[in-house]
């Protein structure tokens, strides 16, 4: 489903955001919809000025993030998917991050490895 590798990219970019403020970071995601659909996605953060943006892609279709928020070990962000708004809230833990996504049509489960480690 095209939907729930959406959510999983948008989950990906909170685990980049836990690597801290690296001008670029990449974290490689799995995602896993409550109906059991698995995706790949690539979660890039970085930082512009005094905020943090990023973005989830799949190789094929990019997911941009918004609302980007590191306290301590937990991270935060909104997205979009068909117009439909998203958010997700997750915990790093090393190099690792996982978190829940909800939103109209799906909801499920990212994992993310940061990329390099």
């Amino acid at each position: 489903m095209i939907f729930a590798k959406w959510l999983a990219a948008a989950l990906v970019c909170a685990a980049a955001c836990a690597a801290g403020n690296a001008p670029a970071t990449q974290w490689s995601c799995t995602n896993e919809s409550d109906s059991g659909t698995r995706n790949s996605w690539t979660l890039t953060i970085r930082n512009d000025g005094s905020k943090l943006i990023g973005n989830l892609t799949d190789g094929e279709a990019v997911i941009e993030l918004s609302d980007i928020k590191r306290e301590q070990t937990t991270l935060t962000f909104r997205f979009f998917v068909n117009g439909k708004p998203y958010g997700f809230e997750g915990k790093s833990e090393g190099a690792t991050l996982t978190g829940k996504y909800a939103g109209e049509e799906a909801r499920g489960t990212l994992r993310c490895r940061q990329s390099g480690d």
